[in-house]
């Protein structure tokens, strides 16, 4: 199990200039306040580059923050630029990659479209044999992802957009001479329809655009198809764009575009045999709903079809403090193995957690990453928002102005012109009242010269929350 402290260790890289095997990337949008927007974005590149930093299980149970010079830049209706600063979540020994988590907020313009991309060099080497046609791409391919963003109103909810939210598992490898599927991860806060397709020009793909090697892209529910032959070799690159649409209607311009981009390798193999999630191993992007304060906690199943071989470790790809327990073997059924995989929300905060895993077994194989997202179970007449006000108005701050700083995070805001009570929304009309401070909710009974409470009854203090 691990265990995480809260100790920031910063490590800074300053050689952009060299090239640095980029092994892929995503980021997402969610509007905040106003015109400010939060994005999140994973980046992945071999383990022992300077930009991997050697990450160990250490660097992320200290939660090691990693500083680049490359940029995210603003490159439509904006000028930002972003250096990247993330913090190592997963690393992977065997075959040298790692994953990072990243984070930062902009202020952009209203009405408009603006284009967020992140581009440079280089894309690790990728050579590869397509029928017996032996295809070569340099080690000099830039990389291009980009996302765009228009904080603007919808229609259709009156709100502003959320981009789809995907994961990336920098480097995956598939078996010669064998079928196989990578089912994409996705969310859409706002519940719109997600596609997938394939990235296109200089400005999506920079010099990596190219069809799905030995494969195709089933576009309606984001899965990649591969049957390679025997003789198929090299690591390539598949670059995506995933995008939310209203309802089914794919015959508008999407909301957003957000980019996913990563590594394939072929290996040969005697066995087509796969490493696989069974049983009660929460399906392909399941959501789950837990109050704040809760405890979420599910149990991975996984089968190993291959006798003499085992369950090595469970990957973990996330921006929380998500546990898992010492994998054990079950002992009524042979080459199954489980784990529980914990996560803690934290009491005063409804965040919205996407935690993502894979697993891999002691000779080497992989399963396709998996994720599942645990949102905020919001009472009745309250919603789920990404940037909930410090200051928000309640029964007893009815006048506040809602007041908003820059490390708001998600959670439940009441509807319309109902207040918070303490523990769920209520009309003005049925709120408390105040004495000295404290707030007490309709139906209590107290002394009011001495603040004398009669009865169980629950008091919040006005300190508390102004």
């Amino acid at each position: 199990m691990r265990t995480f402290v809260a100790l920031l260790t910063l490590v800074w890289f300053l050689s952009a200039g060299e090239a640095s095997h980029f092994h892929g990337g995503t980021i997402s949008w969610s509007p905040l306040w106003g015109n400010k927007v939060r994005f999140k974005y994973q980046v992945g590149w071999p383990q022992d580059s300077k930009e991997g930093g050697g990450c160990t299980d250490g660097d992320v149970d200290l939660k090691t923050i990693l500083m680049s010079s490359y940029e995210w830049k603003c490159t439509e209706s904006c000028s930002d630029n972003v250096s990247l600063t993330y913090r190592c979540v997963d690393h992977n020994d065997r075959y040298n990659w790692m994953v990072g988590v990243g984070s930062f907020n902009l202020t952009l313009p209203s009405n408009q479209t603006s284009k967020l991309t992140f581009a440079n060099c280089c894309w690790s080497a990728t050579m590869g044999q397509t029928d017996g046609v032996s295809t070569t791409r340099s080690n000099a391919t830039d990389w291009s992802l980009s996302a765009t963003i228009t904080v603007q109103p919808r229609k259709d909810t009156g709100r502003i957009n959320h981009s789809p939210v995907t994961a990336l598992k920098a480097y995956n490898r598939l078996k010669a001479g064998c079928q196989s599927n990578i089912s994409l991860p996705f969310y859409d806060h706002d519940g719109d329809k997600v596609r997938c397709r394939l990235a296109k020009g200089i400005n999506e793909c920079g010099g990596a655009c190219a069809e799905i090697p030995f494969g195709k892209l089933i576009e309606e529910n984001c899965t990649l198809f591969f049957n390679p032959t025997a003789s198929a070799t090299g690591s390539w690159v598949v670059t995506l764009m995933v995008e939310d649409y209203p309802g089914a209607n794919i015959t508008v311009e999407p909301y957003s575009s957000v980019p996913l981009q990563m590594l394939l390798e072929f290996v040969p193999t005697k066995s087509c045999c796969q490493l696989s999630f069974v049983r009660t191993t929460p399906g392909r992007n399941k959501v789950f709903q837990i109050p704040a304060g809760s405890t979420f906690n599910t149990k991975i199943e996984i089968e190993v079809d291959i006798v003499g071989v085992h369950l090595e470790r469970l990957g973990i790809i996330t921006d929380k403090d998500v546990q898992t327990d010492r994998i054990q073997a079950d002992e009524t059924v042979q080459g199954l193995f489980y784990t529980y995989l914990t996560w803690q929300s934290e009491p005063d905060r409804l965040g919205f957690a996407q935690i993502c895993f894979y697993a891999i077994s002691t000779d080497g194989d992989e399963t396709e990453l998996r994720c599942i997202f645990v949102v905020p179970k919001c009472t009745e007449g309250s919603n789920y928002t990404t940037c909930v006000p410090r200051n928000r108005s309640t029964c007893w701050s009815i006048d506040a102005t809602p007041m908003v700083t820059p490390d708001c995070d998600e959670g439940c805001v009441c509807n319309g012109n109902l207040l918070w009570d303490g523990d769920k929304c209520v009309v003005p009309n049925d709120c408390g009242c105040i004495k000295q401070q404290q707030y007490f909710k309709v139906g209590f009974h107290v002394d009011l010269s001495t603040l004398q409470v009669m009865g169980v009854v629950t008091v919040w203090s006005l300190l508390v929350f102004l």
